[in-house]
């Protein structure tokens, strides 16, 4: 559970955040409410980042290897019952689904670098 705090730790508006010890349901909910925070852009800021987080979360690592061994050879069925699961295992934070373009063009620099430096070897939990 520490590397998802961490991960979590690396979004600025994630510094104070009820991350120990690790509940991602409690982490939600605080998160779902904005965290107390106030202004658009932050609080938005704040959204993506947990939602990223959860997602990192919330993704198995077997599904994610299924759906790139499904890519490599060309099964399409298993590709698409791949993506089914992630979609599911997406869909059930309060604080919604993470969108990688949305977040993008919401977040600051510390944001991006936050979220580019998992994106450049991304792990799963």
């Amino acid at each position: 559970m520490d590397k998802i705090i961490r991960f979590a730790r690396s979004f600025p508006t994630l510094a104070d955040a009820p991350l120990e010890p690790w509940d991602p349901f409690k982490f939600d909910a605080w998160a779902a409410s904005r965290g107390g925070t106030t202004g658009f852009r932050r609080a938005a800021s704040l959204q993506h980042a947990s939602a990223c987080v959860l997602a990192v979360w919330s993704t198995r690592q077997d599904v994610v290897e299924a759906l790139q061994s499904a890519f490599t050879e060309y099964r399409q069925p298993y590709v698409l019952e791949a993506m089914h699961e992630l979609a599911i295992a997406r869909r059930r934070w309060r604080v919604g689904a993470f969108h990688v373009i949305t977040a993008l063009a919401v977040w600051d620099d510390e944001h991006r670098a936050a979220f580019l430096a998992w994106a450049r070897e991304p792990w799963w939990c």
